[in-house]
């Protein structure tokens, strides 16, 4: 008899290497694994990073949202945010592609934009090692239910 492969046993093997659901662990355990994984470092130092996320402000007083991979030549095309809320859509790939990223602390705290990149990013990262298992799994022999038919 061959061995049943569910989505329970892989949970159940995520579970054992610390990795919950997105909907089950908070923003701050999110970036650990993240960071743990991928080879991605936060840092508030402005001496060596890969991007940095910041804010200015204008002339005429408005702070506006900044995310660059070069602080001298910073692009007001595609690295300069209007709006909060789309400041951190560099971060899902920054945090996957191991960067280092200059932030300060006061950006993260709560920030929905910044929590937002960091799920969407470890959703990337549950899938990712959902799949591992899951390989792993067919390679012990273990099959899907409807492959059994």
């Amino acid at each position: 008899m061959s061995k049943v492969l569910t989505e329970e046993l892989i949970i159940a093997e995520l579970e054992k290497k610390g990795i919950l659901d997105v909907h089950d662990i908070d923003t701050d355990e999110q970036v650990k694994l993240l960071c743990s994984h991928y080879d991605a470092e936060f840092t508030e130092s402005w001496n060596s990073f890969d991007i940095a996320f910041y804010t200015e402000t204008t002339a005429d007083g408005y702070e506006v949202y900044v995310a660059t991979e070069n602080e001298m030549k910073v692009s007001l095309t595609e690295d300069v945010y209007y709006y909060e809320s789309d400041w951190f859509e560099k971060l899902p790939e920054a945090l996957c592609n191991g960067l280092t990223i200059q932030m300060d602390e006061y950006a993260k705290e709560d920030n929905y934009g910044f929590q937002d990149a960091v799920s969407e990013a470890y959703v990337e990262f549950y899938e990712e090692i959902w799949q591992e298992i899951e390989q792993d799994l067919e390679d012990q022999g273990y099959e899907w239910p409807e492959k059994n038919k």
